[in-house]
């Protein structure tokens, strides 16, 4: 089953690896490489599964019994209890509905380009009371609010404000985050690797190979998968694959 490009946040994404190794940007503000050392000398394969929502999801991820990187969408009448279920973690994020430019089904109180900032200041604010110890926010569909300088100006101000990191999903190539990043002093985070484009178990598969060979050449990679059954099924049958790496939350290289 083939899901459509944004329902995958992969809008317009390249697809190419990158050759390169940690990028200056990724190392702004923070040493990098100490954090590495700190861990280990194996490279690191940071996952992070978007769209959690439910206590099934939770129940699925911790069967696997891996070190992953959880991002709950904010609450609202559709699944009120995600704070809650984020504490059942070590670490969790933020997966913060943005606006997308082409896709019909967006999360309730999606922010747009054209909302205040006062309305994602208070958005944030309350995502911050809400889960309390959030330090890691990563965007879900995007690609219109992304690509917008100045609606990424705002984001990046707010989440400064609340001492949140922003992780750039990269839905769409011409994202506007590693700027605004630069301009206020911040990190830039951005997603290496998407793992469930396809809904395919060797696919998924195939992808974590990808993720692994790249983190051999980089040192460090992000990926990025969903709680779906074929998306758990693949990393539980990738256990040796993943030895090659250390699973790592985000907090292990960017910091508390």
């Amino acid at each position: 089953q083939n899901l459509s490009l944004e329902q995958n946040q992969s809008l317009e994404q390249n697809f190419i690896l990158k050759d390169t190794n940690l990028t200056q940007d990724q190392n702004l503000t923070f040493n990098e490489d100490i954090h590495l050392n700190k861990i280990s000398k194996k490279p690191k394969l940071a996952i992070i599964i978007d769209d959690m929502a439910n206590a099934s999801q939770v129940r699925g991820l911790k069967a696997l019994n891996l070190k992953l990187n959880p991002s709950f969408f904010p609450p609202d009448k559709n699944h009120s209890e995600t704070p809650k279920l984020a504490l059942k973690f070590d670490f969790y994020m933020v997966h913060l509905p943005l606006a997308a430019i082409n896709y019909n089904k967006p999360e309730l109180d999606t922010l747009n380009p054209n909302d205040s900032k006062e309305r994602i200041f208070k958005k944030i604010k309350q995502i911050k009371k809400d889960f309390k110890d959030l330090r890691y926010i990563n965007n879900h569909t995007g690609s219109l609010f992304t690509s917008n300088e100045e609606a990424m100006r705002k984001l990046y101000e707010a989440l400064k404000n609340q001492n949140i990191f922003f992780v750039d999903s990269k839905t769409i190539g011409n994202s506007k985050a590693n700027k605004i990043a630069k301009e206020l002093s911040m990190p830039y985070i951005q997603r290496d690797v998407f793992l469930d484009n396809e809904d395919d178990v060797n696919y998924v598969k195939k992808q974590l190979e990808s993720a692994v060979k790249l983190a051999q050449k980089k040192g460090f990679v992000i990926a990025i998968g969903h709680p779906r059954k074929n998306t758990f099924k693949a990393l539980e049958q990738s256990k040796d694959l993943l030895k090659g790496v250390d699973l790592v939350y985000l907090s292990e290289i960017y910091g508390k």
